[in-house]
């Protein structure tokens, strides 16, 4: 135990001694997890995001929806028209690769910000927390927007909080999750009883507005926020969703709360437990809460002492707890990553069938699948795709509620199919799809193509 000891310093004074070193090799170690995170998923928004920077290239911010048949007058507010533009110049320039090179790095700078003296292990399990959120995706915009914002917030200058209507300038132009930027200068003024963020918060309004729509931007983001269906129609979008691999994060950050800051009132309204609150609440709001709790972790760790000097017993208790902790890092790191391909959950097949052969009419298609037609088929209209959850027709009812009562209501589905001369359909192999699919196999229709878990069927 002698020697173990002796050892034991000698590591410790070298890290010490490289404390530099030790944090480029952390940080390269992030990087590489998330890399490999972000090379093997494809996200079914990619495809319209990446198309609609091509257009917005060569044409300019358009007018109305560009790509389904069913909401062609519809006028689109692409909130987020700067960072397709940007995925479309990086992918001409160097395809996926670039992207995921780019996208991991935003990534890993949005957990690690400032974060140099977490130990490796906390930033691993904050990257399984956030791992079903990584991936070359606009929600990295949201997290790395927060967590500039509370580092300028929290940076003891003054000049530093002048960079933040600059910050919300390239934020409003990249998504519209830059009105969370908001809650936060206010939050941050009525908690400091200081009226020079109320100030600020109306300069960042202002700076918000020049943008290639305008205050019009509004529009779109409160379509979205303040539309109650989709905490049930959009998984992220879920309340009390909470994925397996956040669970030893919130444990964790939880313990330390409860150790050191359950004392005091003004640590239970502090911004931590406000997102926690807002990812039970919606889901997507994890990686935020993520970002913002690990600020409280670093001040925990600073407090925590291990004891020195413990018998035999206590040791073995506490080496079993780290096999377990290592244990449970090691069995969601292998569930996160799957040895599939990055297009293995899309219709590939069904789209190389349909560049041959066509389709005589319109194609129906799953939810999940409309942005992936929009990139590898841009001449085909697609029924619908991830933009629509809250867009609404002429009539009020919302693009997604028609487009659930087509998959579960034969009368609306005959109907919806007749009025558009639909006479394909490309269906996953989800649940929702079955009754739609056994319907139209009753009525004639032909299955071409079943492979990835989908299924193209063609009308007789």
């Amino acid at each position: 135990m002698r020697l173990w000891g002796r050892y034991y310093r000698h590591i410790k004074d070298w890290l010490k001694t490289h404390a530099k070193l030790v944090s480029i090799v952390k940080l390269a170690i992030v990087y590489v997890i998330i890399f490999v995170a972000c090379w093997q998923r494809l996200d079914p928004d990619f495809g319209w995001h990446l198309t609609a920077g091509n257009y917005i290239r060569e044409h300019w911010i358009p007018a109305h929806d560009l790509f389904t048949y069913t909401a062609r007058n519809f006028p689109w507010i692409d909130h987020e028209w700067g960072n397709d533009v940007l995925v479309s110049w990086l992918y001409q320039i160097g395809g996926y690769g670039l992207l995921t090179a780019i996208w991991a790095g935003l990534w890993t700078a949005a957990i690690c910000l400032f974060r140099n003296k977490i130990r490796l292990t906390i930033l691993v399990i904050a990257i399984l927390a956030i791992m079903p959120y990584v991936g070359v995706r606009t929600t990295v915009w949201s997290v790395l927007g927060v967590a500039i914002l509370l580092e300028i917030i929290q940076h003891r200058s003054r000049r530093a909080k002048a960079f933040i209507p600059l910050l919300f300038l390239i934020w409003a132009n990249l998504h519209g999750s830059f009105v969370i930027g908001f809650a936060i200068i206010a939050y941050f003024g009525v908690i400091r009883r200081q009226w020079q963020y109320f100030y600020l918060l109306l300069i960042c309004v202002l700076m918000s507005f020049i943008n290639p729509y305008g205050p019009r931007l509004y529009v779109e983001i409160a379509r979205t926020l303040f539309d109650p269906a989709l905490h049930h129609e959009i998984s992220e979008w879920r309340s009390f969703y909470l994925q397996p691999t956040t669970w030893p994060f919130i444990v964790l950050w939880g313990v330390g709360f409860w150790l050191f800051a359950k004392d005091k009132f003004k640590n239970w309204i502090g911004v931590a437990p406000i997102m926690l609150l807002a990812s039970l609440s919606t889901t997507r709001y994890m990686p935020i809460f993520v970002t913002v709790a690990l600020r409280d972790i670093d001040n925990y760790s600073r407090q925590y002492s291990f004891p020195k000097n413990l018998d035999r017993p206590r040791k073995i208790i506490v080496s079993i707890f780290l096999l377990l902790v290592i244990g449970v890092i090691g069995y969601f790191l292998h569930q996160a990553y799957q040895p599939y391909g990055r297009e293995s959950n899309y219709p590939s097949q069904a789209v190389a069938y349909l560049k041959v052969h066509g389709c005589s009419g319109n194609l129906f298609n799953d939810y999940n699948y409309g942005g992936y037609l929009i990139w590898k088929l841009p001449s085909v209209p697609v029924y619908i795709d991830g933009r629509m959850p809250s867009w609404r027709e002429p009539s009020g009812q919302t693009y997604m509620a028609r487009y659930y009562d087509v998959l579960a209501k034969p009368a609306v589905q005959k109907a919806e199919f007749t009025h558009y001369n639909v006479r394909c359909a490309l269906l996953s192999g989800s649940s929702l799809n079955q009754k739609i699919g056994k319907d139209l196999i009753k009525a004639g229709w032909k299955t071409v193509v079943r492979a990835n878990g989908s299924v193209l069927l063609i009308a007789p």
